[in-house]
């Protein structure tokens, strides 16, 4: 997913970074598969100035091929503290989620005689944390830990997956303002890594691209202004040198985001 449309599931600490009120959903899609390959998103989150502190109610669907369904609800506060005058804000958060898991693997998927062992549908609590490090709204460093309380010997819970973010967002002009973006990702056995240039021209239109692992590339093109954001991107990648890039999965977002209103008196961050 877009990171800056779906902020709260990179970091439970973005909840309320706009210091107001903000709903961002999200679909993502697969186009190369013959199945049903979808994950579909969406958070509303909302600061909260007597407590200095953000709270966001997210909830997500997997699907993959409607062999593999993944459902999740979640509350996540996240407690501001600021210092140098307000210019460098830290944010602790929390994250719990009610999770949901089943699977419906097709027998013809099991080697002959052998007995599906799978369950067939698992509920469990999901426990994260985040943290996060913004100065002058310009930039924003952080990381998120999903499952603190995995079972590291049940296989069918969700994987402690680590993420690290940095961004840097650079205004030019009136009519250029760009977002550098880095993203490392741990889950078991396996790491993930994203770079990524956003622009914001003339104050509405939205336009980025990126790189990832596994010669993957990111497109986007989208709209904004002081109260919603539409966003679509896609992937491309090429798994072997000797090979031509395909359409691996496309991305719609639709945002609406009410500021307060200091930050809605100026272009703001990508991030707010």
């Amino acid at each position: 997913m877009n990171p800056n449309q779906s902020l709260v599931n990179l970091n439970p600490s973005f909840a309320g970074s706009n210091g107001f009120i903000r709903n961002q959903s999200s679909y993502r899609s697969s186009l190369n598969s013959n199945y049903s390959n979808y994950t579909a998103s969406n958070s509303f989150d909302a600061y909260l100035k007597p407590l200095k502190a953000g709270i966001a109610v997210s909830a997500l669907r997997n699907n993959i091929a409607d062999i593999s369904i993944h459902n999740s609800f979640s509350l996540s506060y996240a407690q501001y503290f600021s210092i140098l005058k307000g210019q460098l804000k830290l944010v602790p958060s929390l994250k719990l989620g009610s999770e949901e898991r089943s699977t419906n693997l097709p027998d013809t998927w099991l080697p002959l005689g052998s007995v599906n062992q799978m369950p067939a549908k698992i509920n469990y609590l999901n426990v994260s944390a985040g943290f996060l490090a913004t100065y002058k709204n310009k930039l924003y460093a952080g990381f998120s830990i999903a499952t603190l309380n995995r079972q590291s010997n049940n296989v069918f819970l969700s994987n402690r997956i680590i993420d690290y973010h940095v961004s840097y967002n650079l205004k030019f002009s009136n009519n250029l303002q760009m977002q550098f973006f880095g993203r490392f990702q741990t889950n078991v056995g396996y790491t993930s890594h994203n770079l990524a240039a956003n622009a914001l021209l003339y104050k509405h239109f939205l336009v980025g691209v990126g790189i990832g692992r596994n010669n993957l590339s990111t497109f986007n093109l989208g709209y904004r202004n002081n109260y919603f954001t539409l966003l679509a991107g896609c992937d491309v990648q090429k798994r072997r040198p000797w090979e031509s890039y395909y359409a691996r999965s496309f991305e719609l977002h639709a945002s609406f985001n009410l500021r307060n209103k200091l930050l809605r008196e100026t272009i703001t961050s990508f991030e707010t």
